[in-house]
């Protein structure tokens, strides 16, 4: 155990004796006050430039510092984007590309996010960057229509940062069930129908990041891509042996986008997408 391990424990046995040593009625005004002036934000400093993250789990931390480094060939992807450019954002998480994008990128992102600890994270952040007139936020999951259902999530779900959520299904893949803490009901909305919105800008560009839904997200997103403005995509796809995978990539190219030969990633799942 590290000599800042022990510091962490010793600080947190010390926080939980608050109560005894103070009387309860302290330790909650106390914990209440500190909690709220309490404010982690961590800079990532890109070329001249930054992003800032607020910090309010590990995971959160983890998004942050490896913004750069997590998945490079979006970043560099996203560097391609000409100025004022729109990018679909589905399963934004706590917003680290969508910052990216709108900060340094100068586009504007419509980000998706489900989770309700990843949205609020995803709302301080766009306001911790000051990118409140370019970035257009929505909490709920992409799918194949538009209604309410349940959203299933494991641990990593529940925590700000974390990705374990499916909407409307419990399943990641043709062998794997999520490994389920608890449902909740959320809001479903199907990607044409989202862009019939007054206010709402076309996409340029898609970013999807999803589990276990890809096909459901897509098939709600007929109009999307097949529409000429939508000119680039970036897509998590299903795992190659996954009865998923075919369907996913013949609904992109039956659409007119094509893989990319610009960007490739390490990543067997996550592909690249121009117009043809």
């Amino acid at each position: 155990m590290t000599i800042k391990h022990r510091i962490l424990i010793i600080f947190i046995k010390f926080f939980k004796l608050f109560p005894i040593l103070f009387g309860r009625k302290f330790y909650w005004e106390f914990m209440s006050a500190f909690i709220e002036n309490l404010k982690c934000v961590y800079v990532a400093t890109v070329g001249c430039d930054y992003c800032k993250f607020r910090i309010i789990s590990n995971l959160t931390y983890f998004r942050a510092k490896t913004l750069l480094t997590k998945e490079p060939e979006t970043i560099r992807w996203m560097d391609s984007f000409p100025k004022d450019s729109v990018m679909l954002d589905i399963g934004a998480n706590i917003g680290t590309y969508t910052v990216y994008a709108a900060r340094i990128c100068r586009a504007k992102v419509i980000a998706i996010e489900p989770s309700p600890p990843n949205y609020a994270t995803l709302i301080c952040n766009i306001a911790e960057n000051s990118i409140e007139d370019r970035v257009y936020p929505i909490c709920a999951a992409a799918g194949l229509d538009t209604k309410f259902s349940q959203l299933h999530r494991h641990y990593g779900g529940i925590v700000a940062g974390g990705s374990g959520v499916i909407f409307d299904s419990n399943r990641i893949n043709d062998n794997e069930i999520i490994n389920q803490i608890d449902k909740i009901y959320s809001m479903g909305i199907s990607i044409d129908h989202l862009l019939d919105f007054p206010g709402i800008p076309f996409p340029n560009y898609l970013k999807l990041d999803v589990i276990g839904t890809q096909d459901d997200v897509l098939n709600g997103a007929l109009k999307l891509l097949s529409d000429e403005r939508l000119v680039g995509a970036m897509i998590e796809m299903p795992e190659p042996d996954d009865s998923k995978f075919q369907i996913c990539m013949s609904i992109v190219k039956d659409s007119g986008l094509m893989e990319c030969e610009n960007f490739k990633s390490d990543n067997p799942t996550e592909f690249f997408f121009v117009r043809s």
